[in-house]
Order: structure tokens, then sequence, then C-alpha cells
């Protein structure tokens, strides 16, 4: 036996015997396969392979078909709808009427909108809802008389018209008593008027004994009409309008941007009572988008105004049941958080239901209710007085022990948080590939909703539509202004096409005027002639320099000597514009710029502004069209509110003009700077009292020598003013006009400085007598032939003056005596009692003035005005009388009858 195969031996003891017993185990050799048998082996296993892919192809095929069957996919689909109806059944079954605390609303309504559980609510809502019975609007007689048939009153609920005498079936009107929060039948619900319904609209108002009425829609809407107009115009015949027994006035009308507010008087035929109604016409609200932070300023306003009086609040759209629901549910809602600190939306809206039939008719009307409500915990109140502002600045400057931050701090943070981002898809047009070179930044592009377009076509890669520029909303009108970047080499061209297309006026920039390759001089000089930037041609008009400002005036014309088939007349369209530089903005934080110099200049734009044409937008412009134009934006916004209505919303204006540019107010240093600007107008405001207004007819030219300049004015009235104690120290008033004659105005400066200096008693009436001067010199010659020649009267005044001239200056100050005799009709009352504040004269269409600055003027050797030569007047010509109010309302005005210039 071979060794290999030989396995092993063992041993072993068996039992009973000593005796080892040795095994030997042979293994016997094994049988080697031969190439035939491993290759019949090898191709079995891969037929055996093969064999179970094909079965398991064919198995999957033939699932997949039977998976693709259209029976089968019908059988799926019915079962997956099936599933996720049973599933949204017991998510709306499981939606529970459940106030939500003030302090957790913010993090509830962040998991709504992210579990979009929102859409639920609405779907429970729509389950939930009580049916109530609506036969009478349902009668043939009365479904013409509704807008919309699924928006009609119920019976229990609806406004039933009393007739005088009464009419059959007279009574209907589609209107729906709501009960408030803590009042029944606060609210009347109610569609638009159309011109078969505004008698019985009108009739209702006086009925109800209604003095609020918010019109939560414009007239039109993408140019489909919401309702008709029931009122008259306040600027023609049309303000009286009659409508059955009603009778209405149309007092005044307050326009701003996104609302205006109307102020009606109503009287019912044979009654001599008369009802003051507030008409708010919510032009902004509309089913795109709608600024929540709006709905809650009106909001404010019609509570504050149906405070002191009684009777409902009218709330009518088109159809009554959509935006108006939107407007009763958010107000009811911030009513509740008032009292109980909780809100429950859900049930607002099923309580809205029970009177009125499908209140809230969409997803976007139920979200935005949410995001209104959300918006008032997170901001509150942010409106305030006049009086309020310097002590509110000085409280948010304030830092917080516990947060660390200041309440200019948090305010900034809360504004970053309310205002949306702008998706890349929002801002298309500066993300396509001609339009990228066009900005400085590609991150601070402008939205498509909110950009203007470039109308003027220019040849070349570079005349596309598309200009780095966008609207910001002002505080009277939409769109008010247009901000842009400092335009780059290629991009000069652009600004003029800008300004050309949309008839800028005003362009505000507010860097100081160095010039690189970067930031390049965009206008031309003063020693071009006319300039062409494209298709448009510049011509240097005049400049002026004032402090920290420096105003030059071009007009620009398209230029069209390249196409000589059209009409030459077109080329001739002038467009005039002023470019407003302030140049004392520093770039450096730790430099603080002239606060007044800005004001300043804002008052200069608005002036301007008023001459031209008002509603063309301000072009306002920095290096990068994001740090200062913001600024510029909300100061311009707070001043008007403030001017026009004693109250400012610094944190509102913020975010609205971020809206469109969120990158504007970047930081809280320029947030801080908004409300030092304000409180530095209320500052000027105040320092400029009390103050002197000229008003005469229509002028041309008007000059003051001590810090006045030029003035222009056409068809309107000459206003000029500023603090007496400037006045008093003028050398001269000269006043010019385009007539032959020109009355002096040394004599109302003396009368008025005289006269309050030496004034003793408390009420004091006065009388001036109208002389002409032809020199400086001649002044007081022709005072005392004035009084000689006026002597004869009973009425006259004996001035005594102890001035002095030295080289055509005055020093000292007159003394007025009374006179004794009859007093004439224009006399002057003042009141030493009152104190006299900013002057305000809205009936006379002049300009206004509220720093000592100089008054800018466009003059240059070739555009300046020649000055009309002066006649000296002869004394024993019939004078004049010159009347000087100070009224008790608090301003100083001077006023001069000059009709026979």
């Amino acid at each position: 036996m071979a060794e290999d195969d030989v396995l092993s031996t063992v041993s072993n003891t068996t039992t009973g015997s000593n005796d080892p017993i040795n095994y030997t185990v042979q293994v016997l050799p094994r049988p080697l396969l031969d190439d035939n048998s491993r290759e019949i082996v090898i191709w079995s296993l891969v037929c055996a392979c093969i064999t179970l892919v094909a079965l398991g192809l064919a198995t999957c095929k033939y699932f997949r078909d039977r998976y693709d069957n259209p029976e089968s996919k019908r059988k799926r689909k019915e079962r997956s709808e099936k599933e996720k109806k049973e599933k949204e059944e017991k998510a709306v079954t499981a939606v529970k009427k459940e106030p939500i605390a003030a302090e957790q609303f913010i993090q509830r309504f962040k998991q709504k909108k992210s579990d979009k559980y929102l859409k639920i609510e609405v779907r429970a809502i729509v389950r939930n809802q009580d049916e109530f019975p609506c036969t009478i609007a349902m009668m043939p007689d009365n479904i013409l008389l509704n807008v919309n048939q699924d928006v009609v009153s119920f019976d229990h609920s609806r406004v039933i018209l009393k007739k005088h005498p009464p009419e059959e079936d007279s009574d209907y009107i589609n209107a729906s008593f709501i009960d408030g929060y803590c009042k029944q039948k606060e609210y009347i619900a109610t569609q638009g008027p159309r011109q078969k319904t505004i008698p019985c609209f009108w009739h209702m108002v006086w009925q109800e004994n209604v003095h609020c009425i918010v019109m939560a829609t414009g007239l039109f809407e993408n140019a489909n009409q919401q309702c008709d107009k029931y009122w008259g115009d306040v600027f023609s015949a049309q303000r009286y309008v009659r409508h059955g027994d009603i009778h209405i006035w149309l007092d005044a009308t307050m326009e701003m941007a996104q609302l205006t507010v109307r102020s009606f008087r109503i009287q019912h035929e044979g009654s001599s009572i008369e009802r003051k109604v507030k008409h708010f016409e919510m032009v902004g609200f509309n089913d795109e988008a709608t600024d929540p932070g709006f709905i809650l300023d009106v909001c404010r306003r019609v509570n504050n105004h149906v405070k002191a009086t009684a009777g409902p609040i009218l709330v009518h759209c088109r159809c009554g049941g959509g935006k108006t629901a939107v407007f009763i549910a958010i107000d009811y809602c911030l009513k509740q958080l008032q009292s109980d600190a909780s809100v429950d939306i859900y049930s607002t809206v099923l309580h809205l239901r029970k009177f009125r039939k499908n209140m809230v008719r969409s997803l976007f009307q139920y979200r935005l209710i949410y995001e209104s409500v959300s918006m008032h915990i997170q901001c509150g109140a942010t409106v305030m007085t006049e009086a309020e502002v310097p002590i509110i600045a000085q409280y948010l400057s304030k830092e917080n022990p516990k947060s660390k931050m200041s309440g200019f701090e948090k305010e900034f943070q809360t504004i970053r948080t309310l205002v949306p981002k702008l998706s890349i898809g929002d801002c298309a047009g500066g993300h396509r590939s001609e339009n990228r070179n066009k900005s400085r930044d590609i991150m601070l592009l402008p939205p498509e909703r909110a950009r203007p377009y470039l109308l003027t076509a220019e040849s070349g890669d570079n005349g596309t539509d598309f200009i780095n520029a966008v609207f910001v909303d002002g505080y009277y009108q939409e769109n008010n202004f247009l901000v842009t970047q400092w335009p780059m080499q290629h991009t000069v061209n652009d600004v003029w096409r800008l300004i050309y297309d949309y008839k800028i006026t005003s362009l505000v920039v507010l860097n100081e005027q160095k010039f690189s390759r970067k930031y390049p001089c965009f206008w031309p000089s003063w020693t071009e002639e006319e300039q062409k930037f494209g298709p448009i041609a510049v011509r240097f008009l005049a400049s002026q320099k004032l402090n920290n400002i420096t105003v030059r005036a071009f007009s620009i014309r398209k230029n069209l000597s390249c196409m000589p088939m059209l009409q030459t007349e077109l080329s001739q369209e002038l467009v005039t514009v002023r470019m407003f530089h302030l140049t004392c903005w520093l770039g450096r934080e730790k430099d603080s710029m002239n606060s007044k110099s800005l004001i300043y200049l804002m008052e200069l734009v608005e002036q301007w502004q008023h001459r031209n044409n008002p509603l063309n937008p301000v072009c306002v412009m920095s290096k990068d069209g994001m740090s200062r134009c913001g600024v510029y934006c909300v100061a311009n916004i707070c001043c008007d509110q403030l001017k026009a209505e004693g109250e400012v919303d610094v944190f509102g204006a913020v975010r609205v003009v971020k809206k469109n540019r969120p990158a504007l107010i970047p930081n809280v240093m320029e947030y801080i700077f908004s409300y030092s600007l304000l409180v530095s107008f209320l500052a000027m405001m105040q320092e400029n009292k009390p103050k002197i207004v000229i008003t005469g007819p229509a002028a041309k030219e008007g000059q003051i020598n001590r810090g006045y300049g030029l003035l222009e004015t056409q068809n309107s009235h000459m206003l000029l003013e500023d603090q007496l104690d400037e006045i008093s120290r003028s050398s001269q008033l000269s006043f010019y006009t385009a007539g032959d004659q020109t009355p002096s105005m040394d004599g109302i400066c003396l009368a008025a400085r005289g006269h309050i200096a030496t004034c003793k008693r408390p009420v004091t009436q006065l009388q001036i007598p109208h002389t002409d001067i032809s020199s400086n010199s001649s002044s007081d010659s022709n005072y005392e032939n004035a009084m000689s020649n006026n002597s004869s009267r009973q009425n006259s005044v004996r001035l005594k003056d102890s001035t002095k001239k030295t080289n055509g200056k005055m020093n000292g100050s007159p003394n007025i005596s009374m006179g004794n005799g009859s007093v004439s009709s224009k006399l002057v009352q003042v009141d030493r009692r009152t104190k006299p504040s900013v002057c305000r004269s809205p009936s006379a269409q002049s300009m206004e003035y509220y720093t000592p600055h100089k008054v800018p003027s466009i003059s240059s050797s070739k555009t300046r005005r020649p000055k009309p030569a002066l006649k000296r007047q002869d004394a024993t010509d019939e004078l004049e009388m010159i009347s000087i109010d100070i009224e008790n309302q608090n301003h100083v005005c001077l006023s001069s009858n000059l009709s026979h210039v």
C-alpha cells in the first residue's frame, strides 16, 4: 500500500482487554473527469442560468403588462382616491374649534403652512358650515338683483328695506347683518352696487345709520368692473348726486397709493338732518397679491373712525362674499385678540357663514387672514403721532439687557422676516444671458412684476428692454419712485432711455461726485452743446450749487436723425429734467451727513414735481442701487404722511419700500437713520415757526435778496415763507411781476417785524398802505409819502420809523401806533397768546419752503430771463391795502391784494 493512500491509523483500547487494536483506513483514489465531461458540466450550468434569467424576465413582463392594464390602472386609481379621501376625511374630522394663544400663533401658523394644513381647514369649513334657507334671495324677482347666485343673504340675517310708503316686493337687497365679537349686527356685508341697486344701497345706508363704508375693492380690477360708481367727483359739478330719496355730497377726498378716503354728507328727502359718512376705497385689495399690512392699516383707520359713531360698518366688494369676508374676519380676529389674547380663525369663518352664504371662497383668502393676524401679532401698533416720534425713537435706542438688542435692531429683524424673498424665477429678465452684464451685482435684480421696460429701441447688443431699476411705492401713489444703480460704461444710454420713456423730470443722485471708469460721468458738461447717448440727445441747460446740493437742468429728446423717413416733429418732443445731486452723504459710517440738506433736497424735488407732472416717477440713484436709496424713499413716505395726517409709520414705510427690492435699507444703521431724518424734519418744522407766506396773483418771477434766489411759477400764486426773524433781518424784500407796476414789500417786512416786536395788546388791528419803490435808497421816503397821502383817512396808521439805513441796509425796528377811527374790513388780528406753527395754505396754489436755505434757481447766461424794469409809482396814486393775517390756527400769513398789477 502506497504511503499517500493510507489516511490514518487509529489506536484504541477495548473494554476488558489491555491489548491495543490497530485499525487501518484505506482511502481509494478519486476518479478524475476528463475534458468532455468537464465541458458538459459547464454548459449545463450556463444553460441553467440562462433559463432562470429568461424565466425572471418573462415573469417581470407578465406582471408589468398586468400592472399597465387599463383595468388595473382604473382599480388602482379608485383604490388610491378612496384611501386619500378616507385620510382627508379623518383629517377634516379631526379639525376642532380651538383658540390659539397669541404667543403660540406664529409657530402654529408656520406648521400649518409647511404641512398644507390650511387646505384641510378650508375643506372642514365647507363641510361643517350650517345651512340656512335663503328663499327670499332666490325669488324670481330678486335673482336678477344678485351679482352672484352663490353668495346671497339668508332669510334670518338679511337687511330688510323699509320704504315710505311701502311698496310690494321692494324690501330686498342682497345684504346681511353679521354679529361682531362683542357687538351684535356690527357689520353689514353686501354686494357692490349696480346701476339698478344704487338707490337701495343709499337707502340702506340711511336706514341703518351707517357712518362708515368699506369698499374692499377698486372700481376695476384687471380690466373687470367690480361695481358701479355711486358717488360724485369732488373736482366737478357732479360732487352732488341724488339716488332715490337720498342726497349725497362729496366733501373731501384723500388719495393714497392703495387707499382713497372720501367724506360724504347725506340727507334724506324731507329731513333736515345731515349725516357724515366716511368711505374707504381699498384700491390695493386684489385677488392676486395683497399686502396684509395694508388691510391691517385700513382696519385701524376704520376702527378709529367708528369709535365716535354709532351704527354698523358696511363692507362690500363685487359679490360680498370673498374680500368682504376677509376684511370682516380680520377685524373680528383682531378684536378677539384684544379681548382674549387668543384667536380662532377657523371658528371665525364658520361664524361668518352662519349669516351669509359662502363667505371666504378660496384658499388664498383664508391664508390672507392667517398672514394678517400673524403680522399683527409680530408687529403690533407701529403708527406714531407727531409728538410721539422723538419719545419712541429714544425708547427704541435703548438696549434690552436680556436680548442684548436695541429696539431698532429688534424691529429691523422683524421687518426682514416679514419681507418675502425673491426667487430666480421672479427676476428672470435680469438672469438672461444678454442682460447679466447690465447689473453690478447679479444677486440684486428687479422682479418682473416691478421693473420698468425700456421702450425706446437701440441697436447693438445692449439694446434690450432691461435696466436694473425697480419701482417703489410712495405715500400718494404706487410706483412713485424708480430706484436704479449708477450706470456703467455700457449702460449710460439705458439711463437716458429710461428717463425719456417714463417722462422722468426729477433725477436724485445720492453719491458724491467722484468719477472713474467704474463710475463714469453720465451727463454732458456745460461746455457741450448737445450730446447723443444712443437714441437720446441730451442738452445741458444750467446748474446751481447750493449747500451740499448741486442742481443741474437738462433737456432730452429722441434722436431721429438716422431715420429721416419718420416725421420730423416727433424729434421735437422735449423732456426737461432736473438732477438733484446730494454731495454730503459720505460713505464712512463714522461721518454723519447733514440731515437738513437731505430734507431740503426732498423739498426741492417735491416743488419741482408739482410744477411739472407730479404723477411721473422720481428716479433715485446710488452707486449700487441699494444703499441710501431706501432711506430717501422712506423719508419721503414718512414726511408726506406726517404732513397729510399728523401721524407716521416708519416701520410700515420700510416694509413697503423693501417689498419690490428687499435689499433696500440693507442694515440697521440705515433704519436708525430713517428715524433720525424724521426727528430732524420735525425739529426743522418747529424751528421754522412762525412762518411768513406772501401770496399774490399769478407772478412769473420773485426774489428775496437774503437767501431765496430766483423762483418761477406759472398760473399760480407766489408763495414765499421763512421765519419772521429771518425776514426782519433782510435788507430788502423785492417782488417782481410781469406787470408794469411793482409793489413794495419792504413795508410788509417792516410792519410785520415792528408789529410782532412792539405789540403789547393781546389782539391788535393793523392796516398798512401799499406803495411802490424804484430803488432801495428811496424806501424810507416812500413810506413817509404814503403815510402823508393817507393821513386823511380815519383808519390810518402812523409809522414812527426809527430804523437807520447804511449802504442800503436797515437796522433797528419801527414803532407802530394805532390811529383812532373806524376800522377797515381788511384787518390784521394778531393773537400773541397762541403759538404759531407751520403755515399750510392748501387753497393757494403755491410752493412752500421749510428751511432758510437759498431756493435753487436754474440760471445760466443762455437761459436767464431778463428782469422787468421797475417803475416808480407816484405816491398820490390810489393806495391798495395789504392785509397781514396772523390767525389762531397757529400760522402766520402775509397776503397782498395786487389787483391793479
